[in-house]
């Protein structure tokens, strides 16, 4: 499963046009396990296609806002 999110520009983020419009696509992948999901990997993607990898713990208050959903 994958999870895609593109992020608004920093200047929209900021209401500051000045900042930039860049905008960057958020990725999280993991694999179903029956009734749950193992996340396996996120990362940061820029225009240019270069990624940064995002710390999977770094994800816990986000997954647990989903959970409650």
């Amino acid at each position: 499963m994958e999870i895609e999110f593109t992020t608004p520009t920093l200047g929209d983020a900021a209401s500051d046009p000045e900042l930039g419009g860049e905008r960057r696509r958020f990725v999280v992948k993991g694999i179903v396990e029956g009734d749950v999901v193992k996340l396996t990997e996120a990362y940061v993607e820029d225009q240019t296609g270069e990624r940064s990898k995002v710390n999977l713990s770094d994800l816990e208050l986000w997954i647990n806002y989903v959970n409650s959903l």
